[in-house]
């Protein structure tokens, strides 16, 4: 690639004035890049000789984004099941006096005994 495009300029430039904010600086998009280059597991050293070749860069893009799909499939069945644990382990020591049901908090319990006192009162 010519060295005037504006791809190579911006995947290979530098800031040539101007001043950084304090703190973390705010991400480029050639970060971006660099990050699902590096999550795909695509050195960023051979991307140049990946692109070259168009079909095994297509296999390794098909292949990072099988590998993407797979772990996003399992962070999310993983959330829900913490969730579902978490959820599961609280012990509920609010017992309702009209009924059974025990309530996970002393709102919950509120505002179910205030339905028992509505249906008593409405009789």
């Amino acid at each position: 690639m010519e060295s005037s495009r504006l791809p190579l300029q911006l995947l290979y430039g530098e800031l040539r004035q101007g001043q950084r904010p304090r703190g973390r600086p705010k991400k480029r998009f050639k970060d971006c890049i660099k990050d699902s280059l590096k999550y795909s597991g695509t050195p960023a050293t051979e991307l140049e000789c990946l692109v070259q070749d168009r079909s095994a860069w297509h296999s390794r893009t098909s292949k990072a984004q099988d590998v993407f799909e797979t772990n996003r499939r399992d962070q999310i069945a993983n959330a829900r099941e913490a969730r579902k644990a978490a959820k599961s382990s609280t012990t509920a020591a609010f017992q309702c006096p009209y009924c059974p049901r025990v309530c996970a908090s002393r709102i919950g319990l509120s505002s179910h005994t205030r339905a028992h006192e509505r249906r008593l009162s409405a009789r």
